[in-house]
């Protein structure tokens, strides 16, 4: 057997000398070394649904590959005598961090060269910037309600700016879309109280019904306030988050954001984003990178949910004013793991394709754990994103390091100490999104390429993939060859999918919710 893993493998090499059949027959092949090494390691189940529905302890079901781990260690390497509070203010979409690295000019024209190459690409006929997919883009801003209520840091937040209104209609408008549920000292009963259990469950169902596919539930106790709450809000360092002996959360206009000091919760959301899109990246990065509307619906009507309950959420659940780096939070409470290139994280059910956010609340809920799907330890073998990243700002190392990569030879403000990592240039990434086409209402390209690349952007429906995903949480020894299958097959994306996605036949929203059904027959 072993020559012939080492036959198939060296095969892989060559992508026309690999059919499907041929993989199939390997897979088959290698089937009594997967399966022992497999069994030694998982669960052991009677019949197919036992499998696919394993409760492997959570709230939430998830595959029965999936393995939990001690809280405080997730798959990635933490060394907590290190891990400070972050200082999200440095990322690569701050200008005044790209003036740092790049110089003043390079990121004063970042925006203009944007909209030059976008306009270059629709003059040339190039694929993915036709007539309708610059319509797709430009209508996918219309969002309908959640556009014009949002969230604050401390409550709800409302755009009356509806364009062709007049000021009446715009203040009318207003009073329908604030309509939100008196709470339960306004309407003269108890607020609700249930198990920490029973709230996780209750709040979990609650808010994959408006849109999150996996949850996550933590504590946030004192080392969570003292080394994971942000120290400040993304885009402006003088916008702090404190902590204060107050009962209620609230923030100052300008100024700061302020946590109650009291005992307090905090949850993580997975919201879908559509997969195929990806595919068509670069040319539909900026559309595939829109959840916008999912993650509006889930934080409005979840604030309106606990407000309902009587209980606060905090965080604004934006790009900007929320309370962690949410890498951080969904590797800690088990919605993901690590990536290589460390602009997402790899979710066992969804893969890369989904997007974050995380608030704190006064309900207590019972905490969920880091998991183990292997999917960090494949990015080790993998480096497809790495590979095919055109601002090459994803590490190639071998292994992760504790030391972090300098940017252009000056130390990187970007990362935090304090986690082993694969290194990534989160400036150089951003300067060549905007450069080609993700600036602005112009946001038709953008780059967004190693989401659609990435080795686990793949369907669920295929037997082979949840077989392949079940081999890699347990048996390390194939990922190279996994990570090699990935390319011979043509899995990634190109500008020409893009012109093709107008001929697929999809889910609605382009998303597959059965992936996390496991009752009543949605997925047989």
């Amino acid at each position: 057997m072993k020559n012939t893993i080492r036959k198939v493998y060296q095969m892989s090499k060559f992508h026309s000398m690999v059919s499907r059949r041929d993989f199939m027959k390997f897979m088959g092949y290698t089937g009594m070394g997967v399966g022992a090494a497999v069994a030694a390691s998982g669960p052991v189940f009677h019949d197919l649904d036992e499998l696919l529905s394993a409760d492997t302890g959570n709230i939430q079901k998830r595959p029965w590959y999936v393995k939990e781990r001690d809280f405080y260690n997730p798959t990635v390497e933490v060394d907590w005598d290190v891990l400070k509070r972050p200082n999200p203010f440095h990322t690569g979409q701050n200008k005044a961090t790209c003036v740092m690295y790049m110089g003043q000019e390079r990121a004063d024209n970042q925006n203009k060269l944007g909209y030059q190459y976008v306009n270059q690409q629709i003059q040339s006929g190039a694929p993915g910037y036709s007539y309708l997919n610059r319509a797709l883009r430009k209508v996918n801003v219309t969002y309908g309600w959640p556009a014009y209520m949002g969230k604050s840091w401390a409550g709800n937040s409302v755009n009356i700016n509806w364009k062709g209104d007049t000021d009446m209609e715009s203040t009318n408008r207003q009073k329908e879309t604030t309509i939100y549920y008196d709470t339960p000292e306004e309407r003269g009963e108890p607020k609700w109280t249930g198990t920490p259990e029973e709230a996780t469950k209750v709040m979990a169902a609650f808010m994959r019904y408006r849109g999150s596919a996996i949850n996550g539930f933590g504590i946030l106790d004192q080392r969570m306030r003292t080394q994971v709450v942000s120290k400040s809000q993304k885009h402006s360092d003088k916008r702090v988050i404190v902590f204060e002996d107050v009962e209620k959360a609230y923030e100052v206009s300008g100024g700061k954001y302020v946590i109650p000091n009291k005992e307090l919760y905090y949850f993580v959301n997975w919201e879908l984003m559509a997969r195929e899109l990806f595919r068509c990246t670069p040319a539909f990065g900026g559309l595939a990178n829109a959840s916008d509307m999912v993650g509006d619906i889930v934080k409005a009507s979840t604030w309106d949910f606990l407000r309902y309950l009587g209980y606060q959420m905090i965080g604004a659940g934006s790009d900007n004013t929320v309370p962690f780096v949410e890498g951080a939070v969904a590797n800690l409470t088990g919605v993901c793991e690590n990536s290589r290139n460390q602009l997402y994280c790899l979710n066992p059910e969804y893969g890369a394709i989904g997007r974050l956010h995380s608030y704190i609340t006064d309900l207590p809920m019972a905490p969920t754990k880091p998991v183990d799907a292997g999917m960090w330890r494949f990015c080790h073998s993998c480096h497809k994103c790495a590979n095919t990243c055109p601002s090459g700002s994803i590490s190639q190392e071998k292994q992760p390091s504790w030391e972090i990569t300098p940017i252009k030879g000056k130390e990187s403000l970007i990362h935090n100490p304090g986690t082993k990592e694969f290194w990534s240039d989160g400036v150089g990434c951003r300067l060549f999104r905007n450069e080609n086409g993700g600036v602005g209402g112009n946001e038709i390209a953008g780059c967004q390429v190693c989401w659609g690349e990435c080795t686990f952007t793949v369907d669920n429906a295929a037997m082979v993939h949840n077989l392949i995903k079940g081999t890699v949480a347990n048996v390390s020894i194939f990922n190279g060859f996994f990570f090699k299958m990935g390319e011979t097959f043509g899995y990634g994306s190109s500008d020409e999918k893009s012109d093709e996605w107008w001929d697929l036949s999809l889910p609605v929203m382009g998303i597959d919710t059965t992936t996390v059904a496991y009752d009543k027959g949605y997925r047989k």
